[in-house]
C-alpha cells in the first residue's frame, strides 16, 4: 500500500500550503518530530535568534513541533515542560508540562495539539491558549501508566500504553473519541490489546492505522476489525496480522511512505526491513556505521541513515551514497518534500542534497539542543538551549 502526503484545502482567497505527511507519522514513523515532509526547504541566509525562552522549568529545548499553518511552534524542553511560541511577532502564548517519552502531537486535521501529562491527556483550548487555565484536563484513571505512543486523528485517538505492576508489564492498544479519554484498561470502547510482561518500545503506525509494536525480540502487527458508533467512540477488536522474530536496535524502526517498516538488527545494526504484512524485503544491509535515530523516508522511496560522522542514503537494498559529517555530538537529520536532508550536529547546520552534497552551512553560537524543524512554509528552526533561532 501507499501513502501520499495529504493536500491541503484552502479558500480560493487564500494561498495554498503545501501537502503535509500526516503529524502522527511524523512523530514516530520519522524522526522528523512534525516537519514538514510536503514543504520544501526555503533559501536559506542565517538561524536568527527569534525568542529566549529563559525559564526556571527548563535546562534545555529538545523538540520542535510546528503548526499547519506554520503561525506557531511547540518547544518540548527538559525536564517535562513545554511553551508554544506564535512566530511573528514572535511571542510566548502557552505553557505545559509532559511527561517524558510521551511527546505531545497535533492532531492529523488542525492545530488541536494533544499532550499526554502522567495519566491523562490534556488538550490546551487553542482558541484562549494564553490563559493560565486554557488546558483542559480528560478524564484519566489513577494509575502509573507511560504513553507510548499517540497518533491524533481527525475525530479520536489511537493510544499505546504500558502500566507498570508488581512483576509484569501490562501494555494496553486503545481508542477513544476526542469528546472523552479514560486511560482504564476496561474503558468502554476501547481498541485493547493486552501484552503482559512485555517491554515495548515506541511504535510506528502504517497508513491504515496498523500499530507495529515493537518489543525486544519482534515486530507485531496488530490491526483494527470493526467501526466507530455514532458517538465517535471507537469500538474494535484487536487482530494480530503478523508478527516477525527480530531482535532490532531500541528506538530506531521507522515506517517509510510505503508503509515498509525498517529497523537495525542488533547483532551487526544491518538495515533489515519488512512489507505492510510483515514480508521480507531482502537480505539485512550491512551499513558499517552506528545510527543514532530511525531512518529518515525520503520521497523518492529512499531512506537516509544517520550516524555520528556520516550520513548515508539508502535505495532499493544498496547503499548510494556516503556523506561526512563534522564530528560531535550525535547528530540529528530531517527532509524536505525534494529529500533534501537538514542535519544538526553539536553547533553545526548542514543541508544536504539529493546527491549527499553540502550545500549551505551555518555554526551557531551555541550547541544545538533541539530537532531542525522545517515549517509548512520552508522555513528553518532549531534551538540552542532555551534560544529559538528560525531562518528569515
Amino acid at each position: 500500500m501507499t501513502s501520499t502526503p495529504r493536500e491541503s484545502q484552502a479558500a480560493p482567497s487564500e494561498v495554498a500550503q503545501p501537502p503535509v505527511l500526516p503529524a502522527y507519522r511524523q512523530a514516530f514513523a520519522n524522526p522528523q518530530r512534525n516537519s514538514a515532509v510536503g514543504a520544501v526547504l526555503a533559501p536559506l541566509r542565517s538561524m536568527e535568534p527569534l525568542i529566549d525562552l529563559g525559564s526556571m522549568h527548563y535546562s534545555s529545548i529538545e523538540w520542535l513541533l510546528g503548526t499547519r499553518d506554520a503561525t506557531r511552534v511547540a518547544l518540548v524542553g527538559s525536564p517535562r515542560h513545554g511553551d508554544i511560541v506564535r512566530l511573528s511577532p514572535p511571542e510566548r502564548i502557552g505553557t505545559f508540562t509532559a511527561r517524558e517519552h510521551a511527546l505531545p502531537v497535533f492532531a492529523e486535521d488542525s492545530d488541536q495539539l494533544v499532550i499526554p501529562i502522567d495519566r491523562t491527556l490534556r488538550r490546551p483550548d487553542m482558541n484562549n491558549i494564553a490563559e493560565p487555565d486554557g488546558f483542559r484536563e480528560s478524564r484519566g484513571a489513577q494509575i502509573e501508566t507511560l504513553f507510548r505512543a499517540l497518533i491524533a486523528r481527525d475525530d479520536h485517538y489511537f493510544v499505546l500504553s504500558q502500566r507498570k505492576r508488581t512483576h509484569t508489564q501490562r501494555v494496553t492498544i486503545a481508542t477513544a473519541g476526542r469528546a472523552q479519554w479514560d486511560a482504564r484498561s476496561d474503558a468502554p470502547g476501547g481498541w485493547r490489546h493486552p501484552m503482559l510482561g512485555v517491554q515495548v518500545d515506541l511504535s510506528p503506525a502504517l497508513s491504515d492505522d496498523t500499530l507495529i509494536v515493537s518489543t525486544f525480540d519482534r515486530l507485531i502487527y496488530l490491526a483494527a476489525q470493526g467501526s466507530a458508533v455514532a458517538n465517535k467512540l471507537g469500538m474494535f477488536e484487536t487482530t494480530v496480522i503478523a508478527e516477525v522474530i527480530a531482535a532490532l536496535a531500541p528506538k530506531l524502526v521507522a515506517v517509510d511512505l510505503q508503509d515498509r517498516v525498517w529497523g537495525f538488527r542488533v547483532s551487526d545494526l544491518a538495515l533489515v526491513g519488512w512489507s505492510a504484512r510483515g514480508e521480507s524485503l531482502g537480505a539485512p544491509l550491512t551499513l558499517g556505521v552506528t545510527p543514532v535515530q530511525p531512518p529518515v523516508a525520503l520521497p523518492d522511496g529512499a531512506l537516509a541513515i544517520i550516524a555520528p560522522g556520516n550520513a548515508l542514503k539508502v535505495k532499493d537494498g544498496a547503499i548510494v551514497w556516503r556523506a561526512l559529517l563534522p564530528e560531535g555530538p550525535a547528530p540529528l537529520a530531517t527532509a524536505d518534500a525534494q529529500g533534501t536532508l537538514v542535519v544538526r550536529v553539536g553547533r553545526e547546520l548542514l543541508v544536504l542534497d539529493n546527491d549527499g552534497r553540502t550545500t549551505w552551512s551555518a555554526t551557531l553560537p551555541e550547541p544545538i539542543t533541539s530537532n531542525p524543524l522545517i515549517t509548512t512554509t520552508g522555513r528553518l528552526c532549531v534551538a540552542t538551549g532555551l534560544v529559538l533561532r528560525c531562518s528569515g
